[in-house]
């Protein structure tokens, strides 16, 4: 084998190795300021994998995977969290306001809406005083920040 040859095989090969090498660094930095951020609470962070390849490499996918899968529980939590506050308001409400049905109903819509964040709503009950005329009657209603008077 000639000399040269086998120099210029050498030189391409380790010169390949050298870019392998650089682009394997690019990727580590890349995820680790991923994850970094992710640290942060930044859920809504872009992962800038090895444009050079072309594709995404498996460390790349798992932690877009991994940040996908944390971006959903803090969306369920945050879910879990309004719904929990919401029940504790509302029972608060009716264990202090159970004397009054007005001030009551009144007080349940205008909560209500303002958890919400409607503009207006109303509520309702079923009158059955009497069996031979039971029909929808008007409790509460309130609207852009007011009571209505019904």
């Amino acid at each position: 084998m000639n000399i040269s040859v086998f120099s210029k095989t050498t030189n391409s090969k380790t010169k390949e190795l050298e870019e392998r090498v650089t682009a394997l660094e690019a990727q580590i930095v890349a995820a680790s300021e991923f994850v970094k951020e992710i640290e942060k609470g930044n859920l809504n962070i872009e992962y800038q994998f090895n444009e050079e390849s072309g594709s995404e490499n498996a460390l790349s996918a798992s932690l877009v995977s991994l940040r996908n899968q944390l971006k959903n529980y803090a969306i369920e939590e945050k879910e879990r969290n309004w719904v929990t506050e919401g029940l504790a308001r509302f029972i608060d409400i009716l264990r202090s306001k159970n004397n009054d049905m007005n001030e009551l109903t009144d007080d349940i819509i205008r909560n209500l809406i303002k958890y919400l964040e409607a503009n207006q709503g109303a509520l309702y009950i079923i009158n059955d005083n009497d069996e031979q005329d039971i029909y929808l009657e008007i409790k509460a209603c309130y609207a852009f920040e007011r009571k209505k008077i019904h």
